[in-house]
């Protein structure tokens, strides 16, 4: 399942319309909407304010299971169309691209946790999550 039906999916188990969700956001309809399409992908200042207004701490956002996994290896995929862990595992974004590079202790964080998630065994994973997600759960409002 991707963020975008992630989010959907909280929004709707909780009986909300993207009106109310983005009333308590501070976003239009239209932007929540091109959010749950997967048309857009919002900033985590955004994530921070629909977890807000949907109630839930940002990392259940995450947490939201997979229905119907397929097999094989999956990729996050950019926006500009690249595998993700490729990107990080290469240390930079295409030229021209607007994104910033990540600096070299971000990159080491990033090489470091695809490690773990990659060749880790199921109860790495799994204290990786747990960690990852009590960190996110922390974070400053």
């Amino acid at each position: 399942m991707s963020l975008a039906e992630a989010l959907k999916k909280i929004r709707v188990d909780q009986g909300l319309t993207q009106s109310e969700v983005g009333k308590r956001a501070g976003l239009t309809v239209s932007y929540l909407s091109r959010i749950e399409n997967g048309r857009v992908q919002p900033t985590t200042t955004t994530l921070e304010k629909i977890a807000k207004a949907l109630q839930v701490p940002l990392s259940r956002i995450f947490a939201v299971p997979v229905e119907d996994p397929e097999p094989g290896h999956h990729c996050p995929i950019s926006s500009s169309g690249q595998c993700v862990g490729t990107l990080i595992r290469r240390g930079h974004s295409d030229p021209g691209s607007g994104v910033l590079p990540y600096t070299e202790d971000e990159l080491q964080l990033l090489r470091m946790a695809d490690f773990l998630i990659q060749k880790g065994s199921p109860e790495v994973r799994k204290c990786l999550g747990t960690l990852l997600k009590a960190l996110v759960d922390q974070l400053p409002e």
